[in-house]
């Protein structure tokens, strides 16, 4: 038997094992390629859906910034004393803040998924309803302003007067010198 045979044999199947691995690296890579696309497409459709479902609910959340406004002025209309007003203005600042601010975080989402080809509904609705909050939240910050600012020192000269005249009344009053009509 000739030893070329087998020798050319040994090298053929070496040659078959080294392309075997070139093979089953290529194989691999293209399955990890493979994968990442379908990742890529899942991950696509994931980003798109987060988006949509945000800007459902941040949409959703719009309405309680309306509603609280109106809470907050039926209050006022109704009337508050001591640090209510105050309080209550400070409570509707947050909730304008906090949704603006989740409105922000919105807007990130939405521009990532339209990175990727995503077409989301509601972006105009979502920037009215910013609108809104934005022009809510510098009522309820001017009126604040005014609850806060400095008020006007007090004229006792004037306030003593005042005073006099009302002590001058009562006086009248409980003498009996002062008679009510009755209507």
């Amino acid at each position: 038997m000739s030893t070329l045979l087998p020798e050319l044999a040994k090298e053929n199947a070496e040659s078959n094992r080294r392309v075997l691995l070139s093979v089953e690296k290529e194989a691999q890579l293209l399955d990890r390629m493979r994968q990442a696309e379908a990742e890529e497409a899942s991950l696509r459709r994931k980003i798109s859906r987060s988006a949509r479902e945000t800007m459902q609910y941040t949409l959703s959340r719009a309405t309680d910034t309306g509603d609280l406004w109106k809470f907050v002025v039926a209050r006022f209309e109704e009337g508050l004393s001591g640090d209510k007003p105050k309080n209550l203005l400070c409570l509707a600042l947050e909730v304008f803040d906090s949704w603006l601010a989740l409105k922000s975080a919105t807007d990130r989402l939405r521009r990532i998924a339209e990175s990727v080809g995503a077409t989301l509904e509601g972006t105009e609705e979502l920037e009215q309803a910013a609108s809104e909050a934005q022009r809510l939240k510098k009522a309820a910050s001017d009126m604040l302003a005014f609850l806060n600012r400095p008020h006007p020192p007090i004229d006792l000269e004037r306030l003593k007067k005042g005073m006099e005249g009302r002590m001058a009344l009562l006086a009248d009053l409980q003498a009996g010198e002062l008679v009510t009509p009755i209507l």
